[in-house]
């Protein structure tokens, strides 16, 4: 997962540059979004890349109450909401400037991430707003390994596509992009890993155009552009 935080910054510089404009940018089209980063230990050594990446976001778009939005969560073993949707500048540049990875923690749990993102959408959106979870991991290769410990991940995903009506819960839209090695390994154990991970990831994407690897990232981020921009 050596390239994770590095891809998670690639999209959020490539989705802050729809502007080259001093002023700041505010979609046309409402839109919500939040972005579960795997934050494991092997990441340690990025965390100011991130605070860079996401300072690019508050300077180049205009958050606002209900048209644009954007929660963070990290996940390691559980999950914690960084920052709860929000439209305020403000309180988006104090979340990245508190953000830190102190521990080093071995785990990757995607199914965390999935129960905090269903929260936060519920306390902090409202009806009719499109909304979109980014998970940005490699798919949790030890698990694979392990042959157990992913089931959870799908299960959670599935709840979050199709809505929950009784609790007022619209279908979340999940994105995967998948962070990890995209070369074929020459040892043939290994190469069954790296598939199953991202065959894990294609599945808890909401279709098959929803999943994205690391040199797809240009697409992902024009996707973005077109749904803010009403195309």
């Amino acid at each position: 997962m050596g390239r994770l935080i590095t891809t998670f910054c690639l999209l959020l510089m490539c989705f802050t540059t729809i502007k080259a404009q001093d002023e700041k940018y505010t979609p046309n089209c409402p839109i919500h979004i939040i972005i579960a980063l795997d934050f494991s230990a092997s990441e340690l050594g990025f965390v100011h890349k991130l605070q860079q990446a996401l300072t690019g976001i508050s300077k180049k778009f205009e958050l606002h109450p209900t048209i644009l939005k954007i929660g963070i969560i990290t996940f390691n073993r559980g999950a914690d909401i960084v920052l709860p949707l929000t439209g305020e500048s403000d309180k988006l540049d104090e979340a990245i400037n508190a953000l830190s990875n102190p521990y080093m923690v071995f785990a990757t749990d995607i199914h965390a991430a999935f129960e905090s993102a269903y929260f936060d959408f519920k306390n902090n959106s409202v009806p009719g707003i499109p909304k979109y979870l980014v998970l940005v991991s490699d798919g949790d290769p030890h698990a694979h390994l392990r042959g157990r410990g992913f089931q959870q991940d799908l299960i959670n995903a599935d709840f979050l596509k199709k809505g929950n009506l009784e609790d007022r819960m619209e279908p979340i839209h999940i994105i995967s992009l998948y962070s990890g090695q995209e070369t074929e390994d020459e040892n043939d154990f290994d190469e069954h890993i790296r598939m199953e991970s991202m065959n894990h990831m294609r599945r808890l994407a909401s279709d098959a155009s929803s999943y994205y690897n690391f040199n797809e990232l240009p697409s992902l981020v024009n996707f973005f552009v077109k749904i803010s921009s009403c195309m």
